[in-house]
């Protein structure tokens, strides 16, 4: 097993034909059985090797591929491990490091997120090595000039897997631009079904509650109204981590007034402990929501107000991570 950094997030993978190995992947991440894993291939050729390229899956590798877009295909054999359905997930990485990996494998890598199931997916280094170390048989680890490329949440994912395409899970790579390059509309099934990571269990969800807001001034007003709520009393060691507040905003004149909000609070109450997150675009805002939601965990963090995500690219990629994040329904486990 070796985690390794892709252009979306960290993955933990191993060799698609080594079975066993590929099952230690679920046991390490306490992963449910039926979920799939991804294949990353090092180019289209290979892929046919094992899965049915039609013409339409071809146009969306050679528009897309190397870069963050899975596709579902139907295998044609079963060589490579998958969870017994007739179809795989197949995916060009183009991180520099993740493509050397495989290509030196030589062999297709089966890899989900890095991380412990149904937690945010990882994107730095040092959260990698303190969950991972140990565990696996080896850590790449990447330059920091690699995170300036970090589009920070999972692929695109695609069923191409019958006549009509379907979008599984919306990622970097836009509907409007699949259906660009299909010259066909692609549906968006309501329960697919277990045929790609990300569909049946609860992902990406940090500890604490989950607040998803439209404006940085709707989360303003959500500190006026908490006002003496807020006050406990300081020696309560228990109160106090209860009351931790993390804030994800969009950069702008109204965050001064939340910053001296939060400051006024932690000097008349000792009670919360704020951790402000900024983003400037939606591009920022997905480089940083998992980390930031790693840093609540981290700091105990009870209450975490998000931003919602601006129209535009990336908005329902980030939009389908927070409702999956925020979702307590036990369906989702």
């Amino acid at each position: 097993m070796v985690v390794f950094p892709t252009e979306t997030v960290f993955g933990i993978g191993a060799s698609s034909l080594n079975h066993n190995a590929c099952r230690e992947i679920y046991k390490v991440k306490n992963r449910p059985q039926d979920n799939p894993l991804i294949v990353h291939f090092a180019n289209s050729k290979e892929i046919e090797t094992y899965a049915i390229l039609s013409n339409q899956a071809r146009n969306l590798l050679e528009r897309f591929a190397p870069g963050p877009l899975t596709l579902i295909l139907k295998k044609k054999n079963d060589s490579l491990f998958s969870t017994g359905l007739g179809t795989i997930a197949v995916r060009i990485p183009s991180h520099k490091v993740a493509r050397r990996f495989i290509e030196e494998s030589k062999t297709p890598v089966s890899a989900p997120s890095a991380n412990p199931s149904g937690k945010p997916s990882f994107t730095r280094n040092e959260d990698v090595v303190s969950y991972f170390d140990g565990k696996v048989d080896c850590i790449l680890l990447e330059k920091a000039t690699d995170l300036e490329n970090r589009i920070g949440i999972e692929s695109t994912v695609i069923d191409m897997s019958s006549d009509i395409p379907k979008l599984l899970r919306p990622g970097s790579i836009e509907l409007e631009e699949i259906q660009e390059v299909l010259g066909t509309k692609v549906e968006l099934p309501q329960n697919p079904g277990v045929i790609s990571p990300g569909l049946k269990y609860r992902h990406y969800s940090p500890e604490g509650r989950l607040h998803i807001f439209q404006s940085t001034q709707d989360i303003l007003n959500r500190l006026n109204t908490l006002g003496d709520n807020l006050k406990v009393d300081p020696k309560d060691n228990i109160a106090v981590n209860s009351r931790k507040i993390a804030i994800l905003a969009y950069s702008n004149t109204e965050l001064n007034s939340v910053e001296e909000l939060t400051k006024s609070f932690d000097a008349s109450s000792h009670s919360c402990v704020f951790k402000i997150q900024y983003a400037e675009s939606n591009m920022d805002y997905a480089k940083k929501l998992y980390s930031f939601f790693l840093d609540c965990d981290k700091e105990s963090v009870a209450e975490i107000f998000c931003e919602s995500p601006r129209q535009g690219r990336l908005y329902s990629a980030i939009s389908n991570r927070l409702k999956k994040a925020i979702s307590r329904d036990d369906s989702d486990h």
